[in-house]
Formats: C-alpha cells, sequence, structure tokens
C-alpha cells in the first residue's frame, strides 16, 4: 500500500531565499574569477610553447566559464521552481477543501 505525501509548502517557500543567496554569491564569485584570470592575460607567452599552452588552454576555460556562468540561473530557477511549487499545492490543497466543504 502507497503512503501518504506529506509536504509544508510554507518550509518548501521558506528555502527558495537561501537558494537565492546562494545565487548572488555564485554570481560574485564568477565576476571575480573573470576579473582575476583576465587580469593574468595571457601568461604562457607567444613562443612555439606558449601558443601550444594556448591551444590546449583557451578553449577549455572558455568551456568551462561558459558553463560556471549558469551555475547562479540554476539556483535562481530551483528557488523559483521552489516557490511555485508551495503555491501550487496550497491552490490544490485548498480547491480539495474547497470541494469537500461544498460538495463540487
Amino acid at each position: 500500500m502507497s503512503q501518504p505525501l506529506w509536504i509544508d509548502p510554507a518550509h518548501v517557500r521558506s528555502v527558495a531565499p537561501h537558494l537565492d543567496r546562494i545565487a548572488d554569491r555564485a554570481a560574485a564569485a564568477l565576476q571575480q574569477l573573470d576579473g582575476v584570470l583576465a587580469g593574468e592575460g595571457e601568461c604562457w607567452g607567444a613562443d612555439e610553447t606558449g601558443a601550444n599552452i594556448a591551444q590546449m588552454y583557451v578553449p577549455r576555460a572558455e568551456a568551462n566559464l561558459r558553463e560556471l556562468a549558469a551555475t547562479p540561473q540554476i539556483f535562481e530557477r530551483t528557488g523559483a521552481a521552489l516557490r511555485q511549487t508551495a503555491d501550487s499545492l496550497e491552490a490544490q490543497d485548498q480547491g480539495n477543501a474547497d470541494a469537500l466543504r461544498w460538495g463540487s
């Protein structure tokens, strides 16, 4: 037999601001990282060895930074989804209560 599902919408909603703060911190850390990396410049040099390093490093570094740039948005979307889930659960629960109360 299945177990009933119980969720506290207020608690679910209360987690969202934590995710918002994590998103803000992640965005700030990414901005700081971008500044530090830009400040370093192309420190591997312009000779053949430096060109080989750049050929291997730059595309991978750029790809990693693009992937990291999505991190704040992931936390923001998750926080928004938690709020929406809490709202939906409350609305569904209220609709069920109203239907039982009014015999609809």
